[in-house]
């Protein structure tokens, strides 16, 4: 009730739906949970809160952030990421009651942070590189993908926590997964074009297509990856590699 009157009284400077989450148990429980069991870590859940400075900046997650990380891979909907107000709102109990281990929070801050790391040489298409705020989102997505596949798990999604020995090679890792986003955006345009209709790459990255598409390209160059014995790959699919009892179903997102 009292969410529900904030909102619909406020109607000035009406309340963000982040806002009114800063303080909910929910949110309150998965601050303490990482903060506790992760040596420099920090979890921001206010808007304009700080980083306390004896904290690591490579392990801090801020709450829209940790929204958009657990929806594309927790529930490998990576085109609901930038929907902030459905994130906070329709989807708050799906992404923020589950308890997430802490371990698994930092991998996925970790990957997210090697993707913003790498980004400046990521050789991705023009049109998917300006639109960052969803692609690297996507990319995390693909990340995901190329685990499963990897280890003939491609119906269900690895645990975060277990991809973290393949942080080492997240610079080639990275690299497969911006093919796939090329590819699967190539794609996706040569159909459209095909069909003479107007394609736009920010519609195709809020679109379930996008997930299809990239789903079937991880695929593809993941067996191609697999045919190529040389001691360059070999320990990168390795390290893709994860135990089957490592994996889950996704959170359901619809």
């Amino acid at each position: 009730m009292a969410e529900a009157i904030s909102i619909n009284t406020n109607s000035q400077s009406a309340v963000k739906p982040r806002d009114l989450r800063s303080n909910d148990k929910y949110m309150v429980a998965i601050k303490k949970r990482y903060v506790s069991q992760i040596p420099g870590g920090y979890f921001i859940t206010k808007r304009g809160e700080e980083r306390p400075v004896d904290k690591d900046s490579a392990k801090c997650i801020d709450s829209p952030d940790y929204a958009r990380m657990v929806v594309a891979w927790q529930c490998q909907r990576p085109n609901l990421a930038t929907n902030e107000k459905r994130l906070f709102d329709e989807l708050y109990k799906t992404l923020f009651h589950p308890e997430l281990d802490a371990q698994s929070m930092l991998a996925l801050r970790l990957w997210l942070g090697e993707i913003d790391k790498h980004w400046p040489q990521l050789d991705i298409n023009e049109a998917i590189k300006a639109v960052k705020g969803a692609a690297r989102f996507h990319m995390l997505f693909v990340v995901s993908q190329l685990v499963a596949h990897a280890s003939n798990q491609s119906d269900k999604v690895p645990l975060p926590a277990a991809t973290m020995s393949a942080l080492q090679y997240s610079g080639m890792i990275l690299a497969q997964a911006k093919g796939c986003l090329n590819q699967a955006f190539l794609q996706a345009y040569n159909q459209s074009a095909a069909a003479g209709k107007v394609f736009s790459p920010q519609n195709w990255l809020k679109s379930k297509t996008a997930v299809n598409d990239e789903q079937l390209v991880a695929g593809t160059i993941l067996n191609v990856l697999k045919g190529i014995n040389t001691p360059e790959f070999a320990p990168v699919i390795a390290s893709l590699t994860v135990p089957a009892d490592k994996f889950y179903f996704r959170w359901s997102a619809e």
